[in-house]
């Protein structure tokens, strides 16, 4: 069964605009005290109410985020005992065991019941791209990793672009996304750098080989932009993964409530994609491949949902010790290092992006 609760948070717009502003500080110089930040959230979004108007058999949660609301990680909101779970790793996925799962509008949300229901992943046509810029070892170990999971697999086809062979064309072309190729592709994986322009968004994107200039900053025409999506029909993907920096902000969050979103999933969901995996901010590259390895483990080894399998990796994530997560890289071969660059636009420095961890 679906329940739907109208929520009408007129009141408290003036506190999420205030919040809003502190978020983006708190991220640039003070991510540490992000738990707290995630309580006062929770108490304006009046969370603990909205859980007691739930039934009690209710295990998955659709959120429609309007606004900043998307800049948040609303799944890891804490939970109080009110709400029948106790301990460090109390939270809003914690809660809603079969996952957590964001749609761009609830016109979106009802065409996936009507005509898709809960996205399961098929691993049959697999294309990776990976590192085009070179300096991330840990984002090609990341998609490595996925292929040989995949070898024990029957019937798998896989494409894979890296370093100075992912290019934007070679992205953009028959292999992957051109949308005349008939054959059906089941995931995209791009595990590099991304870049969100908050002054220009439709320059951003996620960067292709040539993408980074000898200073380091991005070079524009070698990024496959959120401007090159829209400009051409691409070929529909059941499941996107945007394993890069900022691939989840969409320019509904720099804007007031109400605001349609549109962010770099978007295009892919326009176009026929079944679920897109996208990040909001910048971690470690050891960080996002041990928690996306998760989720393709999980989806490998249980053919359950995409929400499912994301819910089941954040969760391990939060309640593991940082010594078996370190274990856990170590063993994969993965690296400490940041996925970030300094990037450019025309009015200045934008932003510094890498890759997030990722949220459905």
């Amino acid at each position: 069964p679906v329940s739907v609760l109208e929520y009408d948070a007129k009141e408290d717009v003036d506190k999420l605009r205030s919040f809003h502003e502190l978020w983006t500080q708190m991220l640039a110089k003070a991510r540490w005290k992000m738990p707290i930040f995630l309580l006062a959230l929770a108490e304006i979004l009046k969370v603990e109410t909205l859980m007691s108007m739930l039934p009690a058999g209710c295990d998955r949660l659709v959120l429609v985020p309007d606004g900043p609301l998307w800049l948040f990680p609303l799944h890891a909101m804490p939970l109080t005992t009110s709400a029948g779970l106790t301990g460090p790793t109390a939270t809003l996925m914690s809660r809603f065991t079969a996952g957590i799962t964001v749609s761009t509008s609830v016109h979106a949300l009802s065409l996936i019941f009507r005509e898709q229901g809960d996205h399961q992943a098929s691993m049959e046509t697999v294309a990776t791209v990976a590192n085009p810029t070179g300096d991330l070892p840990g984002a090609e170990r990341e998609t490595q990793r996925l292929l040989k999971l995949l070898e024990g697999l029957p019937g798998v086809s896989s494409t894979s672009l890296q370093r100075e062979t992912a290019t934007k064309s070679a992205l953009q072309g028959p292999a992957i996304l051109d949308a005349t190729t008939t054959i059906p592709l089941d995931l995209l994986y791009y595990a590099g750098h991304g870049m969100a322009d908050r002054v220009n968004f439709y320059k951003s994107g996620l960067v292709m080989a040539g993408g980074v200039g000898a200073d380091g900053c991005v070079v524009q025409e070698h990024m496959f932009t959120f401007q090159d999506m829209l400009s051409r029909p691409m070929r529909p993907v059941g499941l996107v993964v945007l394993s890069a920096c900022d691939t989840g902000v969409g320019m509904a969050a720099e804007q007031q409530l109400g605001a349609e979103y549109t962010g770099l999933p978007y295009p892919f969901l326009s176009s026929g994609s079944g679920a897109v995996i996208s990040s909001l901010w910048t971690v470690d590259d050891a960080a996002t491949s041990t928690l996306m390895m998760h989720v393709c483990s999980m989806l490998m080894g249980k053919g359950g949902s995409v929400a499912g399998a994301m819910a089941s990796a954040q969760q391990w994530m939060a309640s593991s010790s940082e010594e078996e997560k370190s274990a856990a890289a170590h063993r994969a071969g993965l690296s400490d290092l940041s996925r970030s660059i300094q990037v450019l636009s025309d009015t200045g420095v934008v932003s510094d992006s890498g890759a997030g961890a990722a949220s459905t």
